[in-house]
């Protein structure tokens, strides 16, 4: 008898086991998310050095879940290969131990505009008399495309002091085009009623017009190419009072735009996550995260800042000396970039979810018309089936 009792328990253990293991299994759709980055966003702190509205926008809508791996869309075939011979062999030979896999994909938009948007209203007209032109400020740029990404959770072991470290690896692959015109009717859109309390003038330079003695349009021409492969890691390194953590954040960009960064993470996690959120601006280098917390109102806020090393920047460059477009050259471009954000999210009811950070980065290029970029960036998710 009690050998029949010991192997029932025996069993009992295994079928938990089992389904715990199935329970870390990622369903095939858990969610959607939009965001969008304006710079009017963050009027309410617009003072100072951060006078400057410089006309950011980013749209993203993502699509989460296992059916969002599918090669049927192209794209995660192709992030899928590149992650099989760079992220795959080293995590094997590291003893990463895999927790939970996490895929996403979406649509992105993403455009960049100089200091006015504008040549017919009363500020551009002035600053023109004091010699301003858009020859030395930043092109307009825009990009429009899809991402791919996956998100590996786990964590190593260290042998030698039995220390656990919880470490995140992110992989995504976009590909899009320039100059779709998607961001100028957007900003059109919104610039254009008062209701919305932008406070800016409605667009007139993003269609190129070579009758101007002065550059318009953008820097690429309407369908050029742009892939973008982006590889980060988020490694947590300390953690407080069991709710406030501190992560350290490499990633690398190659494609359109190639860069090398090393930046941190410090704030409050969610009840039931092992990593902090991913709370900033609406990129295709940024990884989308879908987590659900433990308890039904859960409350984060995060600050977080990266360091870059930039090699190319197609939003500046474009295609250089192929196009008769106005660019910057190499020489022009500053090799180092700072980025900050501080930003907050509110999740109830393990359904809905809202953020909202505001973000900062230092001058892409010498001789800027400001030295700082300043927008925010305001985020919903509804959670369909957490996992």
């Amino acid at each position: 008898m009690s050998r029949i009792c010991s192997i029932l328990s025996q069993g009992v253990v295994f079928i938990l086991i089992a389904v715990s293991a199935i329970a870390q299994d990622e369903q095939p759709v858990t969610g959607f998310m939009v965001s969008q980055d304006m710079d009017h966003y963050a009027d309410f702190a617009r003072t100072g050095l951060m006078a400057n509205r410089n006309y950011n926008y980013a749209l993203g809508i993502t699509l989460f879940g296992e059916e969002m791996n599918s090669s049927y869309l192209g794209l995660p075939y192709v992030r899928a290969a590149i992650d099989n011979f760079i992220i795959t062999p080293f995590l094997e030979e590291t003893g990463f131990r895999l927790d939970k896999k996490k895929h996403a994909f979406s649509f992105l938009v993403t455009g960049y505009t100089a200091s006015f948007i504008s040549d017919i209203t009363d500020s551009y007209l002035f600053e023109r008399t004091q010699g301003y032109t858009f020859a030395n400020d930043r092109p307009f740029s825009s990009f429009t495309g899809f991402r791919s990404s996956r998100r590996l959770e786990g964590n190593k072991l260290y042998s030698k002091s039995a220390r656990q470290v919880y470490i995140a690896v992110n992989s995504s692959f976009s590909f899009g085009i320039a100059g779709s015109g998607i961001v100028d009717k957007i900003q059109r859109f919104y610039y254009s009623r008062d209701a919305f309390g932008t406070s800016r003038p409605e667009p007139t330079i993003w269609k190129r017009d070579q009758s101007k003695d002065y550059p318009t349009g953008e820097v690429m021409p309407t369908g050029i190419p742009l892939p973008l492969y982006s590889l980060s890691s988020d490694i947590v390194l300390a953690r407080f009072l069991r709710l406030f953590q501190f992560q350290f954040r490499p990633e690398i960009n190659l494609g359109y735009y190639t860069n090398l960064g090393v930046g941190f993470d410090f704030g409050k996690r969610m009840k039931g996550d092992k990593f902090l959120d991913v709370i900033g601006y609406t990129d295709a280098s940024r990884v989308p995260v879908m987590s659900v917390a433990k308890k039904n109102v859960a409350l984060t806020f995060l600050v977080g800042g990266t360091a870059r090393l930039v090699l190319y920047n197609a939003h500046l460059s474009g295609v250089q000396d192929w196009s008769d477009r106005n660019f910057l050259a190499f020489g022009d471009i500053r090799k180092v970039v700072m980025e900050g954000y501080v930003g907050g999210k509110l999740q109830l009811l393990r359904r809905l979810e809202f953020m909202a950070a505001v973000n900062v980065r230092t001058a892409e290029f010498n001789n800027p018309q400001h030295a700082y970029h300043f927008w925010a960036t305001a985020t919903m998710k509804v959670i369909l089936n957490p996992f």
